[in-house]
């Protein structure tokens, strides 16, 4: 009872101190696989129109405020742009829409990127979850007046995350466009190896093995 005991305390500790300190890690365009996920934001056709479901395919669906965007200065920013980006801007709808855009996940990522664009006075704060676990938070910091006014925005959690929700906030108009938003589940990265959930699961069996071989030959 005692050994059955011990083994379950320690896996506890092992797996739930993983999920518990997970760390973001920013990440370059470059360091996303081929096989990453790429979503072009060409859907839903048409200017200014809410982004919601329209990727349900790909498991991904949206909320809060983002819509389709067609406006020639904008959208010129972003290279192999198809003509429509993102963003929670309406020139014709009276300005900022909301500060806030939540993605949804119908599995767990480990990556995720974007390129945007956003004033160098207000900041984007993305925040991910693990259903209702916060797993951490970055900030990343405006670019416009700047050049080049697009930037590539990225970062990896050694646990999956099914929800982000960006926020943006500061003393400018708080605009923001997006393009290109990409994401995987990846094993490996800038800054090591990122287990699988159940590569943790085992590392852990591992060690509890060895604990009572141990305990075995003291005996």
């Amino acid at each position: 009872m005692r050994t059955t005991a011990l083994v379950a305390a320690l896996a506890a500790t092992v797996l739930g101190g993983i999920a518990a300190h997970a760390q973001i890690v920013p990440l370059s365009v470059g360091d996303f696989s081929p096989a990453a996920t790429v979503i072009d934001f060409s859907l839903p056709a048409g200017n200014e129109q809410q982004i919601t479901n329209q990727y349900a395919s790909l498991g991904v669906t949206f909320s809060g405020a983002l819509y389709t965007m067609r406006n020639a200065p904008d959208v010129n920013d972003f290279a192999a742009n198809g003509g429509q980006i993102a963003s929670n801007w309406r020139y014709s709808g009276g300005g900022i829409a909301g500060t806030t855009i939540d993605i949804w996940f119908a599995a767990g990522i480990t990556r995720i990127g974007v390129y945007s664009k956003f004033w160098s006075t207000d900041s984007l704060t993305a925040s991910l979850f693990n259903g209702s676990a916060l797993l951490g938070s970055a900030s990343m910091e405006g670019n416009i007046p700047m050049s080049p006014k697009v930037l590539f925005y990225g970062v990896q959690t050694p646990v999956p995350f099914d929800h982000v929700q960006l926020s943006i906030s500061g003393p400018g108009n708080n605009f923001i466009a997006f393009d290109n938003l990409m994401f995987e589940r990846a094993i490996s990265g800038p800054s090591g190896a990122v287990p699988e959930p159940s590569t943790y699961g085992l590392l852990a069996a591992g060690v509890l093995l060895g604990i009572a071989f141990w305990r075995r030959q003291r005996r």
